[in-house]
């Protein structure tokens, strides 16, 4: 009898085997085509819509005017196209400058190859920086490039994997010994600061990671955008305050597929977020700064993974954010072998590689939009609170391991 049940024992447990290394195989090909269909559409074919990418404002600057301006006196001769706001710091229009002298058909096709290029340079730098076994370096490249979120943002032509870009290549020269790479690190750093959503979270993570002086390092590309600013148009507000009353309209929007607190307020309670809106933003974008000095950790990757999910959670953020989800996802692939909780954290981060398959099952659920709507806002909120709590639960296992 003994022999018999070892035999079924078996047998489950190769049936389940191999059903794993199936469903991973077919997982596997969809992911690996999906990004290749990404690369094809949006950086060979120029399939980008770009509607979101700064191209307008960079080029209002490389002709000499201020783009927060023009936006502010209601865009009078249309210079700003699409949905183009001009709601970034100013050293990102420094910095695209070179795009706003060209087409905007072929600087559109430009940003989409820059695009891959950050995003192949973050992988690369994610998994030398943390050490990732070969395998789990290629389920970040293959989870990351077939990101939802990742097509949204090349179709978008956002910002966010320049954002990316620099917290991990910050990250990995701050790591370094020596004051020279501290201070280019913090700078590098810096540049994640050009969006003001995610400007307070990475503040707090240079200040946990090196202390004040490396985050005054770190305001080094920001203040230079605003001293070229200054000297060309004058000290004016529209100057200095430029982005923040430019991103004055951004502070509306609700959609599906956000997960922050001030979504939620939002859409639970409208009137009283219309009524106290400079408020609330100003609480969750202090939450956003606090909650990641709470964290106990001094490990420059758990502190950016931390970041990223706490800015993702207080701060309204769009869908094509969320790839600066491949900090959790490479830390928790580095904790694979170390905690069980790190498979809890990749599970949870599953949400946002899966939700576009929930909407139909949402849609069953909640026959009201309307409650859909908080519905979905609601449960990405859990999940990112839950993903801070297993990084902070990791955080403290390491610890224990190190003092052991």
């Amino acid at each position: 009898m003994t022999g018999i049940a070892t035999t079924f024992a078996r047998m489950v447990r190769l049936l389940a085997t191999g059903i794993f290394i199936v469903l991973a195989i077919m997982l596997g090909y969809e992911s690996i085509m999906t990004a290749f269909h990404a690369f094809w559409k949006y950086a060979v074919l120029n399939g980008s819509a770009s509607i979101d990418m700064q191209y307008s404002g960079a080029r209002i600057f490389f002709h000499g005017r201020n783009p927060y301006e023009v936006y502010l006196s209601g865009n009078p001769d249309n210079e700003i196209i699409l949905y183009q706001t001009p709601n970034y710091a100013h050293t990102l229009y420094l910095l695209m400058a070179p795009l706003g002298m060209l087409d905007f058909s072929l600087a559109r096709h430009l940003w989409s190859i820059l695009n891959y290029l950050f995003a192949i340079g973050s992988i690369v730098t994610l998994s030398l920086s943390l050490r990732l076994h070969p395998i789990s370096s290629i389920v970040l490249a293959v989870l990351a490039l077939s990101q939802p979120a990742f097509g949204i943002l090349l179709d978008n032509g956002q910002h966010g994997m320049l954002i990316l870009a620099a917290v991990v290549a910050g990250s990995a020269i701050m790591d370094r010994h020596g004051e020279g790479p501290q201070r280019t690190g913090s700078m590098i750093f810096g540049l994640s600061y050009l969006k003001y959503s995610f400007a307070p979270s990475f503040a707090a993570a240079v200040i946990r990671h090196r202390g004040v002086i490396a985050f005054l390092w770190s305001l080094v590309p920001v203040i230079i955008g605003v001293v070229v600013f200054i000297i060309m148009f004058g000290p004016g507000m529209e100057v200095i305050f430029g982005p923040l009353l430019c991103a004055a309209d951004s502070v509306n929007q609700v959609s599906v597929k956000m997960s922050d607190l001030m979504t939620i307020i939002h859409a639970t309670a409208p009137g009283f977020y219309d009524q106290f809106k400079a408020y609330v933003a100003a609480i969750c974008l202090l939450l956003s700064f606090f909650v990641p000095l709470l964290s106990g950790s001094k490990n420059p990757w758990e502190i950016a993974a931390f970041c990223a999910v706490s800015s993702l959670s207080f701060v309204k953020h769009l869908p094509y954010d969320h790839v600066l989800l491949w900090l959790p996802l490479a830390y928790f692939l580095s904790m694979a072998g170390k905690t069980k909780l790190s498979w809890i954290g990749l599970g949870l981060l599953s949400w946002y590689w899966l939700v576009m398959y929930y909407e139909p099952l949402y849609h069953l659920m909640f026959s009201n939009e309307a409650i859909f709507l908080q519905a979905d806002i609601i449960t990405g909120f859990v999940v990112n609170i839950s993903i801070l709590l297993v990084i902070s639960a990791c955080a403290r296992h390491t610890r224990q391991l190190s003092f052991s």
